[in-house]
């Protein structure tokens, strides 16, 4: 769906005028208005997202926090899914996406235990999706969050209603600051900081000095039955 912010139109003597949000550009149509805020200098388009930007600095912030993209840390090249991201990560930079290790090459990679330990994860898909109506499943909990936040799941629900659970009876100094908008999710054990609550499950499940908090008595173990009985 098309992005153009709040565009202003008006009525004149020859027709409806629409005015760029960000530049005051003016346009004849609506065609025109969206060839100029993908094409113009002045502001910043993203082309996966269909969606105008007042700014570089807006577009990376949307970038950095979208679900829409994944970017790599060392090359900057942008992916659709965490999977593809992860995929090119092992594949050019050798890093394993289980520890974050990086190896000397590829074949360094295939023979670690991480990788070992990566495979069978993703052999079996035996968690099924929360929400209502949905009989999706996924190799882990993060994986079904990540479906959850992304919007796509028939029962409706958001990362704003995953925030809203997490924020209620279960809001923690150690693991949440629900006033934060930005990285909202910390891991109790390193205090890493996350912006999307699949992040900091995805840690807890690649990082085992901090796993200890999905066993019996964990809060993060406490939060996932939390989220199990309120998605919709």
């Amino acid at each position: 769906m098309v992005d153009l912010r709040n565009y202003i139109t008006r009525d004149t003597s020859y027709g409806t005028e629409y005015e760029c949000a960000y530049c005051s550009k003016t346009c004849q149509s609506l065609h025109a208005l969206y060839q100029h805020c993908m094409m113009s200098s002045m502001h910043a388009w993203c082309h996966r997202c269909d969606r105008l930007f007042r700014n570089e600095d807006a577009k990376r912030a949307h970038i950095k926090n979208s679900l829409s993209h994944h970017v790599c840390g060392e090359c900057d090249d942008d992916f659709t899914t965490l999977t593809g991201l992860e995929r090119h990560r092992e594949e050019v930079h050798c890093i394993c996406s289980v520890c974050n290790q990086e190896f000397k090459n590829y074949n360094n990679l295939r023979m670690s235990k991480c990788d070992m330990k990566h495979k069978q994860v993703h052999l079996s898909r035996n968690i099924e999706c929360y929400g209502s109506h949905c009989y999706r499943t996924f190799p882990s909990f993060s994986a079904m969050l990540v479906h959850l936040e992304s919007g796509s799941c028939s029962s409706g629900t958001s990362c704003e209603d995953l925030f809203d659970i997490a924020g209620g009876e279960w809001s923690r100094d150690d693991f949440m600051d629900p006033f934060d908008s930005h990285e909202p999710y910390c891991c109790p054990e390193c205090r890493s900081w996350f912006r999307h609550l699949s992040s900091l499950y995805q840690h807890i499940e690649h990082v085992p000095s901090c796993s200890g908090h999905l066993r019996s008595g964990g809060v993060l173990l406490d939060l996932q039955g939390s989220i199990y009985w309120n998605v919709p």
